[in-house]
């Protein structure tokens, strides 16, 4: 493991522990980019998030995290995750070829494998969970495993018979004898991989060569599975028993206790009754972590030292004076740094810090507080942010705050381009008087302006505002959700005053999304209860128009959209145009074909795919409290809604032919570029139908205001028009064909 995993899971943790979820799902997909796989870390948060009844926080958790091992072809990882979310209630059905597919592939080479298929009927049950366990069950007691058992001993499974529901076992000389699947649970103990009971039972040849050529690690194999201490009489006993012949013995024992007394990693008391005890560290080992000390290059590294001697002390019981002279060390080093090097300076006063944590006792004073060291500073700010861990940023600015608040109230605006949303809150609750309010105001909309500098802290601010905690005047949910739109269409297209990475952009298109989402999208419900229809038109143009949501995402918004907006679609609204809904219309033979293969894909594909989401959500049980079976039913709705759209539209669809397009007058299919006499400036438009508009790009429906009035113009032609802008004169200057 990696110190960089070790910190990130630090991290989640104490995020979990302190209930700061905004901040924990940002920690979380760094954890998902290393990959790792640690199963009693994800037992640890899964315990703490559904003590803190935050199950569906969970379920998103693990959800990213086994697509994750999947892609990675992490298929124990995939396996054990799976295991979680069955135990805790919050499985989703979709996963479930992503679980077959691991199990499988994990287990390709077992020759059982379809016939645990078969019997657990994984692939086929209705009821999934109860294939996933019984399928597991095979596999645990898999032919060739070892168990124990309290009177028969030490068994190998010989047979798994599926009809009569039995495990059949060889003890040796007690026989075989079968038991249930429900008695094995209760009566057998499965051996881990590293006990010396499958040396015997199943490698004949490794077990040789260590009684042989290296005695002293089937010593340490037996006293492991004997927290790590046994009684000399007790080892020979099991020595005896199938291991050493008896015959063989004094010889084979005289060598191996010799090198047992000599190995660092032993203690051997030959008084009394007589004890072989297995050390964790070897006996040097304190002498040689205070050298290692010594050498550490930098402050991360001696606080790993401390960690690691703080574990060995606590086992062994350690009361050597190395913390003393661990502490005279660190400030020896710090007392050696140049003064304009603060970070290092702050660096070594944390090492010291979590020295005195690790490993209580009685220590100098260090030479120079926070406070001292950043009036040195030229620009706290950046000492601030040097650190990636957010406990020391809270720690360097609480000493910042309090020393000289006249300063860093003048740096508000570099310090809000950094500062993460904990950060943050935290520097408010400090903010006290009449006037907190206004200040806290003032800050928020200083966020909202450095929107592209720190787009965690913007989308804080807003989820913050959504939920009541703060207002701005005169800000709307409509403008919100313009705001929202706009910043994430920037974001996709890099439109950005700064440059963002690659995983900041994706973290705040994320939250975006979700943001939207919420509360089954009450923000946009909330946005157009009492507007004017053109403006909830234009909003929904704007959705439909934006590049950095999905096809799935802009149909749920027009769902939400409409289901509060009934008076919507009385009127088909399209980029300024209105259509009628029996009249033909025009396209090109590309776009028509475009159109039918979507229309394909809805009623040959996502249709299905959603019927099957119904069913097995609707397997699940009581239909009013499944969550599933309504989203299920409320994607089936906007499907069938597209499905009849396009089938309309296509029905009344008419492709042009190019070769009857003519240049010599505005038409369907041609280009021209007009002189607006109204601002002296030339325009380009192209005509196409209703299906090619991109007003953006000056592609025009030629059902549009000014289509319509474009079509059979000729070159010279003078003609106005009264746009949403007011009446304008235009002046027909070159026409061509585009298709």
């Amino acid at each position: 493991m990696t110190d960089n995993n070790s910190s990130i899971k630090h991290n989640i943790l104490t995020l979990i522990k302190n209930h700061d979820y905004d901040a924990l799902e940002s920690e979380w997909l760094n954890y998902i980019e290393t990959g790792d796989y640690d199963s009693g870390f994800l037992y640890q948060i899964t315990h703490l998030l559904i003590s803190n009844n935050k199950s569906s926080l969970l379920r998103e958790f693990l959800d990213m995290l086994i697509q994750e091992y999947s892609s990675r072809n992490l298929h124990d990882g995939v396996i054990f995750v799976g295991e979680l979310m069955f135990d805790k209630k919050i499985f989703k059905p979709a996963l479930r070829e992503v679980l077959i597919n691991s199990i499988k592939v994990k287990n390709q080479s077992n020759i059982l494998l379809d016939k645990y298929l078969l019997y657990s009927e994984l692939e086929t049950a209705i009821d999934f969970e109860k294939g996933f366990k019984k399928i597991n069950e095979y596999f645990f007691y898999d032919i060739g495993q070892v168990f124990f058992h309290a009177t028969w001993k030490v068994g190998v499974v010989k047979n798994l018979d599926f009809v009569k529901n039995q495990i059949q076992l060889d003890f040796g000389k007690e026989g075989n004898k079968s038991l249930s699947f429900t008695g094995a649970r209760e009566f057998l103990t499965k051996l881990p991989q590293d006990h010396y009971w499958i040396l015997l039972k199943k490698e004949s040849v490794k077990l040789k060569d260590m009684i042989e050529n290296n005695p002293l690690e089937l010593i340490k194999r037996i006293l492991r599975q004997h927290d790590n201490s046994l009684g000399i009489n007790e080892l020979k006993k099991i020595l005896l028993s199938g291991f050493i012949n008896e015959a063989d013995w004094n010889k084979w024992w005289m060598n191996t206790r010799l090198a047992i007394k000599k190995d660092s990693f032993f203690e051997y008391d030959e008084t009394g009754k007589g004890m072989i005890r297995l050390r964790s560290t070897p006996q040097s080992a304190k002498p040689q972590s205070f050298d290692k000390f010594e050498k550490a290059a930098n402050p991360q590294e001696i606080m790993g030292i401390i960690l690691g001697y703080s574990e060995t002390r606590k086992i062994q019981g350690d009361i050597s004076d190395t913390p003393r002279l661990m502490a005279e060390s660190i400030l020896a080093k710090y007392q050696n740094i140049n003064e304009e090097k603060i970070v290092l300076k702050l660096q070594y006063y944390f090492a010291y810090e979590y020295l005195k944590k690790c490993i209580k006792g009685e220590y100098p004073a260090f030479p120079e507080s926070i406070a001292e060291l950043l009036s040195k500073a030229s620009d706290p700010i950046d000492i601030i942010f040097s650190f990636s861990n957010s406990d020391y940023q809270k720690i360097i600015m609480d000493a910042w705050l309090q020393d000289s608040p006249e300063k860093w109230l003048e740096s508000i605006d570099k310090l809000l381009m950094k500062i993460s949303p904990k950060l943050f809150e935290n520097l408010i609750k400090q903010l006290k008087g009449e006037n907190s309010k206004e200040i806290i105001s003032n800050y928020i909309k200083k966020i909202m302006a450095l929107r592209y500098h720190n787009p965690e802290l913007y989308m804080w601010a807003l989820s913050q505002i959504v939920k009541g905690k703060y207002q701005i005047n005169n800000y709307s949910s409509y403008d919100m959700v313009i705001d929202i739109t706009g910043w994430m269409e920037n974001l996709t297209r890099d439109i950005l005053p700064i440059p963002l990475d690659k995983k900041a952009k994706s973290n705040a298109l994320s939250k975006a999304r979700k943001l939207i989402e919420a509360d089954e999208y009450w923000l946009l419900r909330n946005a157009v209860i009492d507007i004017p229809l053109d403006d909830v038109r234009h909003l929904l143009d704007t959705f439909h128009s934006a590049i950095s949501l999905n096809d799935n995402f802009k149909s749920s918004v027009e769902y939400a959209l409409t289901n509060s907006r009934p008076d919507l679609f009385k009127k088909e609204q399209r980029s300024g145009e209105t259509v009628d809904t029996t009249a033909t219309h025009y396209c090109t033979l590309k776009k028509y074909e475009e159109k039918k293969q979507e229309y394909q894909r809805i009623m040959t594909m996502e249709i299905p795919e959603n019927s099957k989401e119904i069913a097995i959500a609707r397997a699940h049980g009581d239909l009013r409290e499944n969550a599933e079976y309504q989203s299920a039913k409320q994607k089936q709705k906007v499907l069938m809604n597209q499905a009849d759209e396009l089938r309309d539209l296509l029905e009344r669809a008419r492709p042009i032919d190019p070769g009857q397009i003519s240049d010599e007058r505005i038409a369907f299919g041609t280009h021209t570029t007009v002189m607006n006499q109204t601002t002296g400036h030339e325009e380009i438009y192209t005509i196409l139908g209703i299906w090619e508009a991109e007003p953006s790009k000056n592609i025009i429906s030629y059902l549009s205001p000014l289509g319509k009035s474009l079509l059979s113009k000729k070159p010279g032609d003078i003609f106005d028009i009264t746009l949403p802008e007011g009446e304008v004169t235009y002046q027909i200057k070159t026409i061509k064909k585009v298709i």
